[in-house]
């Protein structure tokens, strides 16, 4: 049976190195017993040798008597010894800094430095724990073997007698190339399970002290896409940090990579990353930049106005709602005009006059996403703050109108950001265009009209995040049911007034109408296909997704400058 391919990182790798010329890694195999004590000590004792002892012939006698770790710790404190006057004849306490099992599973690095760390342990309590039981069999191994031996003597047997700290002659101990000793095979399968299982994985990528940093930046990084480990998978943002430390060979440094593994579905960056290099005829040719705002919208953005990269942002995670909290009322510049200016513009297009949706597939990495305008926004909560007083819901409006807008306004272009999403995730999987055909041919020349989908069931979106328990409970957690009921039909009137088809958004109760929004996408045609009308796919759209699409993988574009935008939503 040939082998399975091996993984391949797909997205575009986000590398964060940082020089730390105070660390030492020292490299060491996973079945040495070295380094335990550095595990459950967190400190190891470097003996540096003395005047006049020849340094080659003492590093020699530390690995002949197993001392591999502090041979190379002592060469590389003594190559320092000029910059750092280290006193000659002392032990040095070294202290762990982080302990990593490299990705191959062959070697853990150790990360030391004279200065303790600041904060937690370097190593987990049941890494710790793990070290102090492994030691424990280690050491009873060598007692038994020893004893052994003393019984074989008594017997007149010709095996010489080993000490407690040796084991027995008799029993022949493997060593590496360096003169490690390899630990029997029960002990070295309790290093496997015990310890190195348990502890984080990493990338150590030995380089060169004169590499330029843009040499090691590549180096780095063909090391990561090189050294995928289908047991600790890459993270779901490709991000890496990386810590630029001293080798214990001259001239030699090591990059020690760490990452947070992703083990769920396929996330929505990586489909996107793919699809764009396994089908780049779905893709415009070239993709566009700057700002492109639809029609409802292509009045708002001025000549040089300011476009702002906010930070990823969800409407479903309470956590936002929280920062208005203090907020009792908003000092809006030119009040009385915004709320007339809003009025009008809300009174036609609704919700959308707030911002729109610029997709992947037509516009570069730094172009598309969601833009809000910050204008419009402050706009349009000062006038729903004043319809929300007008209805009987006084108290605390602005900031209740803050909130209904954003999340409605925002879930409404989420929606337009899942109907791609869905439409990549298809392209990958059928190894076919879908998402231009279908603006072209659907989308695009019912916008505006009662028949655009889309923009419909955007509507029914935006009403599932009001109507789910957890926001209702933030938002109206300290109103009377009376009240409440009196904003949901505040919602109900700003959906219907959000689209050309009015009320239509309430069909998304339903099932046809995903099922032929779900058709249309796909067939990319306005009429199903003359087989049998809608197919019975709607779940694509409405269930749950078979990949991870968050809110925070589409960016969030501000433009212009507001109140509430800068409170809400934070710059990155």
């Amino acid at each position: 049976m040939p082998p399975l391919p091996s993984s391949r990182i797909w997205q575009e790798i986000e590398l964060h190195l940082e020089s730390r010329a105070d660390l030492i890694t020292v490299l060491v195999p996973v079945d040495s017993a070295e380094y335990l004590p550095v595990l459950r000590d967190g400190a190891f004792e470097v003996a540096v040798p003395a005047r006049g002892v020849r340094l080659k012939d003492e590093l020699a006698a530390m690995r002949q008597c197993g001392r591999s770790i502090e041979a190379a710790l002592a060469s590389s404190l003594q190559r320092a010894n000029h910059k750092d006057r280290i006193p000659r004849g002392e032990a040095i306490r070294l202290h762990g800094h982080a302990v990593l099992c490299v990705a191959s599973g062959h070697e853990l690095a150790l990360c030391m430095a004279r200065a303790p760390m600041n904060g937690p342990a370097f190593v987990p309590a049941d890494v710790h724990d793990a070290a102090i039981t492994l030691d424990a069999k280690l050491r009873a191994w060598r007692a038994a073997a020893a004893a052994s031996a003393a019984v074989m003597e008594l017997a007149n047997d010709l095996l010489p007698v080993s000490s407690v700290d040796e084991p027995a002659a008799g029993l022949q101990v493997s060593v590496t190339k360096s003169g490690v000793p390899r630990l029997p095979a029960e002990i070295l399968d309790g290093v496997t399970r015990d310890i190195a299982n348990r502890l984080p994985q990493g990338l150590a990528v030995r380089i060169r002290t004169s590499w330029a940093p843009e040499v090691i930046h590549k180096k780095v990084e063909m090391a990561i896409r090189s050294g995928v480990n289908p047991s600790y998978p890459p993270p779901r943002d490709a991000r890496y940090r990386g810590w630029v430390t001293q080798g214990v060979n001259s001239g030699e440094r090591i990059v020690l990579v760490t990452w947070s593994p992703y083990r769920g579905l396929p996330g929505y960056p990586e489909v996107r990353a793919a699809s764009k290099k396994c089908l780049a005829r779905a893709f415009l040719q070239p993709r566009q930049s700057g700002l492109r705002p639809d029609v409802a919208n292509s009045h708002l953005v001025a000549d040089g106005e300011v476009v702002v990269t906010a930070r990823p942002f969800d409407p479903r995670e309470p956590s936002w709602l929280k920062r208005l909290e203090e907020v009792r009322q908003f000092d809006f510049p030119k009040k009385q005009q915004a709320i007339s200016r809003a009025c009008e513009a809300f009174g036609q297009v609704g919700l959308a006059s707030l911002g729109w949706y610029q997709p992947h597939h037509c516009f570069a990495e730094q172009a598309w996403g969601i833009y809000i305008h910050a204008g419009r926004l402050d706009a349009v909560v000062s006038a729903a703050a004043e319809e929300l007083r007008q209805r009987g819901l006084a108290a605390d409006a602005d900031r209740q109108a803050a909130r209904l807008v954003i999340g409605l306004a925002y879930e409404r272009l989420l929606f337009h950001a899942r109907v791609e999403a869905v439409l990549t995730w298809n392209e990958l999987h059928s190894g076919q265009p879908r998402f231009l055909r279908y603006a072209d041919t659907v989308y695009k020349p019912l916008r505006g009209t009662g028949e655009c989908l889309e923009d419909v069931l955007a509507g029914y979106w935006a009403w599932t995040w009001f109507s789910s328990e957890l926001i209702l409970a933030a938002l109206a957690g300290a109103i009377s049911s009376e009240q409440r009921s009196a904003m949901g039909r505040l919602v109900e009137d700003w959906l219907d007034g959000s689209s050309i088809g009015q009320a239509r958004w309430r069909e998304g109760r339903g099932r046809e109408i995903w099922r032929l929004l779900a058709t249309q996408a796909i067939q990319g045609r306005r009429v199903p296909a003359p087989t049998g009308g809608a197919l019975p796919i709607e779940s694509t759209l409405r269930d749950a997704l078979p990949f991870d699409f968050q809110p925070t993988d589409v960016p969030l574009h501000i433009v212009g400058q507001g109140v509430v935008a800068t409170l809400v939503f934070r710059s990155r």
